[in-house]
């Protein structure tokens, strides 16, 4: 999960101070957590992402792609073949 950076926060609250960000956020509609250690604000990008109606695209890892080796290819060579 991505987490808004300080700087996406202070651009979407307009705001500057972690407490008033935080209010800006519950203001917003915005689900947001405050840090533990000093009170700034955790954002998922999605959410602010889905909220603007932005359509998001899977994050993850893509799927391998797996390739024969060029030794199978085109040689006519099948696992059920007999020779």
């Amino acid at each position: 999960m991505l987490i808004c950076t300080p700087e996406d926060v202070e651009q979407i609250t307009g705001k500057t101070k972690y407490k008033a960000q935080l209010r800006a956020l519950r203001e917003m509609g915005i689900p947001h957590m405050a840090r533990s250690t000093d009170g700034s604000p955790l954002v998922a990008v999605a959410v602010v992402e889905t909220m603007l109606g932005v359509k998001v695209v899977s994050r993850g890892t893509p799927a391998p792609q797996l390739r024969r080796p060029a030794a199978l290819r085109g040689s006519g060579h099948e696992a059920t073949q007999k020779g």
